[in-house]
């Protein structure tokens, strides 16, 4: 099933978010922004109204350089409707720095194949489409 290109751009406080068909939700944070639990909870409130109860999936784009801590990672472990999370590091220096948060999740999840890293757009969003088609 391919993605179809019907969005809704959600404005959030430390960058954009932007609801796609099927249950996909695109996150491309502000340049230099660190990511807090008060940003997770944010995303958590946004998603609940956008898809309520529906599986989904998540597109972090790594299109700015951002941090976050450990807890973060772990918070988003625990949605429990998260059914796939892509990691889009289209050049070098964030597919780089992204292997390893990718790895991190992956460390602390009940299933590190919900987690996955992307250098083309196309390809993760066929991923989680896929996915989130297999429920």
């Amino acid at each position: 099933m391919a993605v179809q290109e019907t969005n809704r751009e959600l404005p959030l406080s430390f960058g954009k978010m932007i609801y796609w068909d099927h249950g996909i939700f695109e996150i491309i944070p502000s340049a230099n922004t660190e990511i807090n639990l008060h940003h997770v909870n944010e995303i958590k409130k946004i998603i609940g109204r956008q898809s309520p109860g529906k599986e989904r999936g998540f597109l972090v784009n790594r299109r700015y350089s951002y941090y976050h801590a450990f807890s973060v990672i772990q918070m988003i472990d625990t949605f429990e409707t998260i059914r796939a999370v892509a990691v889009l590091a289209e050049t070098r220096k964030s597919y780089i720095r992204s292997k390893t948060v990718v790895e991190s999740f992956q460390s602390v999840s009940k299933d590190s194949s919900k987690f996955r890293l992307f250098r083309d757009r196309k390809e993760a969003m066929n991923w989680l489409s896929k996915k989130l088609a297999d429920v």
